[in-house]
């Protein structure tokens, strides 16, 4: 609770920050010389505004973690995760295949079941390799009053043995070429241990990454 807090309590002085800021250099305050140490200034001003609203996302998503759930359809947010997601895939160019088999309906929530799908997608189309074409698949199974759920890909994949236990872990990346904070895996993670799940990866560089969810039937 205090985490929760203090994130959304320090929002106002950054957001002040900014403005002042942006006075600043509207008048024409700066020297010639002073202007790169401002830039400099700026871009961390704004590292931190996205690092905090990334925080205040993981904090908002926790504080749903204890709300009853009546379930949802997996089709219908496979469905409804990969229309929103239209355009990425276009402009990527990639391939989603999905082999649903598993029983439709799911004890996670609608919110949290789209948070899953969507992150876990959207780290698949974020790491793709550059030198292939992307190919993701889904697919979904029953096993021992469980429902699997699997998202792999042929992306860059990452050395399982460099990553150790921290892949999950918040703000942690393992590739730097693109945007993000690393709060997507920690946030599934989180979900799917709320619903006394696991989630597991195997991983090569090179040939792509797996991940693979079981989520208890209750």
């Amino acid at each position: 609770q205090y985490a929760y807090y203090a994130a959304h309590d320090i929002k106002g002085p950054i957001n002040n920050i900014s403005s002042l800021m942006e006075m600043l250099k509207n008048s024409d305050g700066i020297t010639a010389g002073a202007m790169p140490i401002f830039e400099r200034m700026e871009q961390a001003n704004a590292e931190m505004k996205k690092i905090i609203s990334a925080l205040n996302d993981v904090l908002d998503m926790r504080r749903t973690l204890d709300v009853p759930s009546e379930g949802s359809s997996i089709k219908t947010m496979v469905d409804r995760v990969m229309m929103g997601l239209h355009q990425l895939i276009q402009e990527t160019d990639a391939t989603i295949t999905t082999d649903m088999k598993a029983k439709d309906r799911i004890c996670l929530s609608s919110l949290h079941l789209h948070s899953v799908l969507q992150n876990l997608l959207i780290n698949a189309l974020k790491y793709r390799d550059p030198d292939r074409r992307t190919k993701i698949h889904l697919s979904t199974r029953n096993e021992s009053s469980a429902t699997i759920i699997q998202v792999g890909d042929n992306g860059l994949g990452f050395d399982m043995a460099q990553v150790d236990n921290r892949l999950f872990d918040m703000f942690k990346r393992f590739h730097d070429h693109v945007s993000g904070h690393g709060i997507g895996l920690y946030m599934v993670r989180s979900i799917v241990e709320s619903y006394d799940g696991t989630i597991e990866v195997e991983s090569e560089i090179g040939r792509g990454t797996l991940f693979t969810l079981r989520i208890p039937e209750q």
